[in-house]
């Protein structure tokens, strides 16, 4: 067996880097990028995968109803009890071929409901009946609050 000469050994390597067998002894950190394009496209696959993912749209919430109108066209209505004001316009509204959507906040109870164009007598007669004037842009916002004693 052998004994461990590490002259020979250094010769050995140095001959082999001199042939270009080996790279250099002090190689530079750049040489990670003189790899084959095809070594990069498993990389640029994911980052291409997760680039998507993070930028696709995000739908919207199924059932949630988007009703157009501004803070200012919401017409307020006072009513001894609010909560069942607001039950019977939004009957009397569905009974007319509206479909309206009700919420209540901090004492008052809301319904928001997109009016067909042109507006058919049925619905006109049922704002009417409870003092709802006609919105100019077929949206209607409506808040029902407490009387106050």
């Amino acid at each position: 067996m052998p004994e461990h000469d590490p002259a020979r050994e250094q010769a050995l390597l140095a001959r082999a880097r001199a042939a270009g067998l080996l790279p250099p002894k002090t190689a530079s950190p750049w040489r990670l990028f003189r790899r084959p394009i095809w070594a990069a496209l498993p990389v640029a696959a994911a980052a291409s995968v997760l680039f998507a993912v993070l930028l696709r749209p995000i739908a919207p919430t199924a059932g949630v109803d988007a009703v157009r109108g501004a803070p200012s066209d919401v017409i307020r209505l006072r009513a001894a009890d609010p909560q069942a004001a607001q039950e019977r316009i939004i009957q009397d509204l569905a009974e007319a071929g509206v479909r309206a959507r009700r919420y209540s906040a901090l004492g008052r109870y809301g319904i928001d409901a997109e009016l067909p164009s042109p507006l058919p007598e049925s619905v006109r007669g049922v704002l009417a009946r409870h003092g709802i004037p006609v919105p100019a842009d077929s949206v209607l916002q409506v808040q029902i609050e407490a009387e106050s004693r």
